[in-house]
């Protein structure tokens, strides 16, 4: 049997927002939909809140990713800002060495926020061997602070950094000609209730 051996099928808003209309009747099979029609616009707009709400569906294996962070930026309990965009949420986190030719990785503890402020002592310095991850703000300021402790003592500062792997916001559903930011055909799986 032939196969078309190709791998490259991704809807756009348009044609998403179009599938969904006529699949409730309100377009007709031979219809079509542009992004000036009121019933796209008004589509778009739950499309977007529909996306947002996927971030608590579960760990998206597509959204996951790693961003290194040195030490240098870490040298204060106020932590380090991320931005653009922020972590939704962080699940790993290693302290990086870098002091020899193959880099060393060591798992580092993420405290939930009631442990980070159990700690008396958040200046005290050393091997950084816990952090914390804190959303900040809203999905338009797209902030996150980081923490880690101890903090890095001078060694770690100059020869140090925590990887981070983490869950990405989705991305919104733009302009009628993009594609969504999920896998093809995961919107039209319907989620399992856990």
């Amino acid at each position: 049997m032939a196969t078309s051996g190709t791998y490259t099928f991704n809807d756009t808003v348009l044609s998403i927002i179009s599938g969904a209309l006529r699949k409730v009747g309100r377009l007709g099979d031979h219809e079509t939909l542009s992004s000036s029609d009121s019933r796209y616009t008004k589509a778009k707009a739950t499309l977007d809140p529909l996306i947002k709400s996927y971030h608590a569906l579960g760990m998206p294996l597509w959204a996951i990713t790693q961003q290194e962070i040195a030490f240098t930026n870490l040298t204060t309990a106020a932590g380090y800002s991320i931005t653009s965009p922020s972590p939704i949420r962080i699940l790993q986190g290693y302290r990086r060495d870098n002091t020899t030719s193959d880099t060393q990785d060591s798992p580092m503890e993420l405290y939930t926020l009631d442990r980070w402020l159990e700690i008396p002592n958040k200046e005290e310095t050393g091997t950084p061997l816990a952090f914390n991850y804190q959303p900040l703000g809203s999905a338009a300021t797209q902030l996150g602070v980081i923490r880690v402790w101890p903090l890095p003592d001078s060694t770690w500062q100059t020869n140090g950094s925590i990887l981070i792997r983490s869950q990405r916001p989705f991305q919104d559903a733009g302009a009628s000609t993009d594609n969504l930011d999920f896998p093809t055909g995961s919107l039209f799986v319907r989620p399992r209730k856990r």
